[in-house]
């Protein structure tokens, strides 16, 4: 994004705005511009700080000098300010994305199922954490909102366009079992720790294509039918007196376990 729209107010007219007003064109025009400013830019940026920022605490020295302006630190700074959350898609990567750094062979013949989620900030989540750790696909069951919502496309930041994924009613799903193990993440009793539970020595010993991975709704989880489907049902061992955790987090969790162990054999 470049700075023109800050730069096509004048300083007399920036002068005039609201301190707020100041903050939010600052940040909005330098969110993704990180990387982006020349030299003469990051000159003329200064005469806008120094109006935003007079009688603010805040030293406009302390960014660096100008071909190695701190523009991170200024937007910490503006966010505070304008006690603004960052959002997950806001974020500042310092490693671009490498797509070449893996290929289809190297996906783990793991796929996740999500029952009936309602949040589609979690379902986007999942997408990109999916990718991250490389796993096959995502089946998104019943109810489950899809990369065809904004908000599930704008939390998965690109990656519904490289995950495998497919909408699915439940008959569907069980239609398809046959060469899957399903492992279903709960906390029910007898549930066994994932940390425990081999999964590449699994997936050898019942000849199957792929494990599944099924995560159920956030506030009921996966009703008794759908548990009783389950080749074998694992939990993620927690120390705290919460007993659950939320559901991207805990797909977090499962995906680098599961990562971690084809890693390791």
């Amino acid at each position: 994004m470049s700075l023109k729209r800050l730069f096509d107010y004048p300083l007399n007219t920036f002068k005039q705005f609201s301190k707020e007003k100041q903050f939010r064109l600052l940040h909005k025009n330098l969110l993704h511009s990180v990387e982006d400013l020349d030299e003469s830019e990051k000159t003329y940026l200064l005469d806008y700080l120094e109006i935003s920022l007079k009688d603010e605490d805040f030293e406009i020295e302390s960014l660096g000098p100008i071909g190695q302006l701190d523009v991170q630190k200024l937007l910490a700074f503006l966010e505070k300010q304008l006690k603004k959350s960052v959002r997950d898609e806001e974020i500042v990567v310092r490693r671009g994305d490498d797509h070449s750094r893996r290929s289809l062979k190297e996906k783990l013949p793991v796929s996740v199922a999500l029952y009936n989620l309602r949040s589609a900030f979690n379902v986007g989540s999942i997408f990109r954490t999916c990718e991250c750790f490389a796993l096959q696909s995502i089946y998104l069951i019943g109810y489950t909102p899809t990369p065809e919502q904004p908000q599930v496309k704008k939390t998965a930041m690109g990656m519904d366009e490289v995950v495998n994924w497919q909408s699915l009613s439940w008959q569907d799903c069980l239609e398809q079992k046959g060469q899957q193990y399903w492992v279903g993440l709960e906390t029910v009793d007898k549930a066994k720790e994932i940390c425990d539970f081999d999964f590449p020595q699994v997936l050898e010993e019942e000849v199957k294509s792929e494990i599944v991975l099924f995560f159920g709704n956030e506030r009921w989880g996966m009703p008794a039918e759908v548990l009783k489907t389950m080749d074998v049902i694992l939990q993620i061992g927690l120390s705290g007196a919460k007993n659950s955790l939320n559901v991207a987090s805990s797909f977090a969790i499962s995906a680098y376990e599961v990562r971690r162990q084809w890693t390791q054999k």
